[in-house]
């Protein structure tokens, strides 16, 4: 390090940090000032070498946010994750890691809590998580990720409300027709919101009544065979050979389903419905649950036995293959 009088009481001071980085700051008042500023420095590199840990204690969780977006944000597809992104920032952006305990964030969750559902907050959690871990995994950040110490309320997913005819006839008269339209092929394949606004119409084939979804939340190609009563829709807004079958973005598509929804003021009434009330009916109509995973997407069949108990016939018709087992009573 060295200091050097600039003159009517500026010092430069040049030294380099414990990632071998070179470094030259101005220091206002006398050469005792600097020389205590230059101290400080000097021993907080030595520090950072000998425990390297502390070296990004001072990094913002706004950089490591842009760091993680930048290099991996590209694979969450959902605008859900962006969106969650923009309140977390805008919460901890200026925290330096050393300042964003476990206190802190226990405080924020239990702040969401008494507003959210805790599938909600946890998701949220679940992302600044991955952030954190992301940036210990490529050394942004030395340290543990506060997230580990959270007490975190556990979801209950067992029961799934859906919407019932009358609902639906609510939505059929009220949505505007191009709403509508993408409304009407959720509840017939039980398409996330996603899935169908970035549908192509090449990925429809309404020769075999199959839609082919290439950009999926798994990001695993899933196929779903097309109802009689969508496939009509689908030929009355005369299919392209190429270009997005339903024409509306995000943004568009959510500010005229909000005034719905808003206008009809109908308790728990969302869009993430339609794929519930889709999974509801297919098992009361008496689909196979292995057919339901296939059709939904899901990785594994825990998460389409929420809908199992919808099935009337599922568990009298599973316990047949008992039937004369252990013969009669009586002989």
């Amino acid at each position: 390090m060295s200091i050097k009088d600039l003159r009517n009481g500026r010092y430069l001071i040049d030294y380099t940090d414990s990632m071998n980085k070179r470094h030259r700051i101005k220091v206002w008042g006398n050469k005792r000032t600097a020389k205590k500023k230059e101290t400080r420095l000097r021993e907080q590199a030595e520090e950072e070498i000998m425990f390297p840990e502390r070296k990004t204690q001072n990094v913002t969780y706004q950089q490591l946010s842009d760091y993680y977006f930048k290099l991996y944000g590209y694979k969450l597809r959902s605008h859900t994750w962006q969106n969650m992104r923009k309140r977390i920032d805008k919460r901890f952006g200026n925290y330096t890691m050393k300042d964003l305990t476990s206190e802190v964030l226990q405080a924020y969750y239990n702040e969401l809590r008494t507003k959210r559902k805790p599938a909600t907050v946890n998701r949220l959690m679940t992302l600044i998580k991955a952030i954190i871990n992301y940036a210990i995994k490529h050394k942004q950040y030395c340290g543990t990720n506060p997230c580990v110490c959270l007490d975190i309320d556990p979801e209950d997913n067992k029961e799934t409300r859906y919407l019932s005819k009358a609902e639906i006839k609510l939505l059929k008269e009220n949505c505007r027709p191009d709403v509508w339209r993408v409304v009407f092929c959720a509840l017939c394949t039980g398409m996330r919101r996603g899935e169908i606004l970035s549908l192509e119409w090449h990925n429809v084939d309404l020769v075999n009544d199959n839609i082919t979804l290439l950009k999926t939340k798994s990001n695993k190609k899933r196929e779903i065979p097309i109802l009689p009563e969508l496939k009509e829709m689908l030929l009355s807004m005369k299919p392209k050979t190429r270009g997005s079958v339903f024409g509306l973005t995000e943004d568009a598509f959510m500010c005229s389903f909000r005034r719905t929804l808003k206008k009809l003021n109908i308790p728990g009434l969302h869009m993430h419905l339609t794929r519930h009330s889709f999974a509801s009916y297919f098992m009361m109509n008496g689909g196979k649950i292995t057919d339901l995973q296939q059709i939904l997407g899901h990785s594994s069949l825990a998460l389409t036995q929420r809908y199992s108990h919808l099935s009337k016939d599922h568990l009298q018709q599973g316990i047949q293959v008992m039937k004369g087992t252990f013969g009669s009573f009586n002989s």
